[in-house]
């Protein structure tokens, strides 16, 4: 099993989102983003969307955000979960086979996981690299977590270009400090829907 490398506390990155005062101008984008999103089928709710994530999938069990690198490429982030159950969850199993299953992709690559602190408790990152479906290669990072609810996985999956991920870690970390949970919520996913499974 691949040692852990480290543990990140997010505590700090919770106060990224907050507005600054003054002022009516806001750019556009920032201004169409809802500051805090819901989502009643996964369960969970983000307390704000921090920049520079873009809202543009809400509805059901679907919850995506976009974000640019500074070079100006996009990254999509997804959230997923994986069936409730009346068992024990081994996250770093999860991890395991995510690893198997990136090792498995075309031309797949797997580039290590790392152990962090949030504030619904201890998850853990998955990341490697494929050819997908249009023939581009790409660089994905799971993350794996307990819900803040219910006995499941909670999967955030971000895909961008290769070789950003020193500064597409800060971003998904950014967002995971936002995570909630919300009561009564969360019916069951497909937690590991996802291009290298």
């Amino acid at each position: 099993m691949t040692r852990f490398l480290r543990i990140v506390p997010l505590v700090a990155l919770a106060l990224l989102a907050a507005c600054a005062p003054g002022g009516d101008e806001a750019p556009p984008t920032e201004a169409a983003t809802p500051q805090r999103v819901e989502s009643p089928s996964l369960g969970i709710a983000l307390a704000s969307v921090p920049a520079p994530f873009e809202l543009v999938t809400h509805q059901g069990s679907d919850l995506e955000l976009t974000a640019p690198s500074k070079a100006g490429t996009q990254g999509h982030l997804a959230f997923a979960t994986g069936p409730i159950t009346n068992a024990g969850i081994n996250l770093i199993e999860e991890v395991k086979a995510r690893k198997e299953a990136f090792e498995a992709a075309p031309e797949g690559v797997y580039h290590g996981n790392v152990e962090l602190g949030s504030p619904i408790g201890t998850a853990f990152t998955s990341r490697g690299s494929y050819v997908d479906e249009s023939g581009e290669r790409v660089e994905e990072a799971w993350i794996y977590a307990l819900h803040p609810v219910n006995n499941q996985v909670l999967n955030l999956v971000f895909t961008y270009p290769p070789g950003e991920w020193q500064e597409r870690v800060q971003q998904l970390l950014a967002v995971l400090g936002e995570v909630e949970g919300l009561g009564g919520g969360g019916g069951g996913g497909e937690g590991e829907d996802g291009g290298a499974s």
